[in-house]
């Protein structure tokens, strides 16, 4: 799914999606996240703020320099991962979510 929400000084573009697990065949995982990079890539504008959240089911590699933070879990990418870096640094993002320390259970 995708919405464009008008805003001041930028539209914000918003995709959201589930990839399928590793092992998922129809859809692959990689088919989903070319499919989501074709598509942010079809309907981002210039001035477009793009924000691509889900479920990846993928691995991204802690600490990529402008990608992941320090609070990613994996030491190493799994080959979701690798594709997603590709499509951060395609698209100028990076994974909001590792760069927050995660709460403690109580």
């Amino acid at each position: 799914m995708w919405a464009r929400f008008r805003g001041a000084p930028h539209d914000l573009l918003v995709i959201c999606c589930y990839v399928p697990h590793h092992a998922r065949a129809q859809p692959s995982r990689s088919e989903t996240l070319a499919e989501v990079r074709a598509l942010a890539l079809d309907l981002r504008r210039t001035n477009d703020c793009l924000v691509i959240l889900g479920d990846f089911n993928s691995r991204l590699a802690r600490a990529q320099p402008g990608i992941t933070g320090k609070f990613c879990m994996h030491k190493y990418a799994d080959r979701g991962g690798e594709i997603m870096t590709e499509m951060c640094t395609d698209l100028g993002l990076f994974a909001a979510s590792t760069r927050f320390c995660p709460g403690k259970a109580p």
